[in-house]
């Protein structure tokens, strides 16, 4: 995220007529940063889309995290008003899209895994249930490690 920033930040300065969006990215960049140490790991489905007023609205991925967020509001308005920002009311909106989609990543078992099973396996009585699903892990990891 820093490395995008401080690219976006040479693109800015490089135009004049952007430069002026230069402190307010900076800001936020800053507060995304004290939001985070807040949050801790619910952070990385917030995003902060601005400061109006004396309310720092922030968008979210989905109802769960906006009520979590809404528990915090307290800890989060504490949190912004040491970073030098008057903030008094928080306002949350779910934005459920493809932004927090990530993507589905299944691990496959390593080869001495795979060998740990097999070996599991073997103690099993074949018709067992376990016995089958185990044979049917290892059909589709095989075919994985290929």
């Amino acid at each position: 995220m820093v490395a995008q920033f401080i690219q976006a930040q040479q693109c800015l300065a490089a135009e004049r007529a952007f430069a002026v969006v230069l402190p307010e990215a900076r800001r936020l960049i800053k507060l995304e940063a004290r939001l985070a140490d807040t949050l801790g790991r619910l952070a990385k489905q917030v995003q902060i889309a601005g400061v109006r007023g004396e309310t720092l609205h922030l968008q979210c991925a989905n109802g769960s995290v906006a009520a979590r967020l809404r528990s915090q509001a307290r800890a989060i308005v504490v949190a912004m008003q040491e970073s030098g920002v008057t903030v008094t009311e928080i306002k949350v909106k779910v934005r459920a899209d493809s932004v927090w989609q990530r993507p589905r990543i299944k691990a496959a078992v390593s080869p001495r895994g795979i060998q740990a099973l097999r070996t599991f396996k073997e103690c099993l009585p074949a018709d067992d249930a376990l016995s089958v699903a185990l044979e049917r892990l290892l059909r589709h990891q095989e075919g994985r490690l290929e």
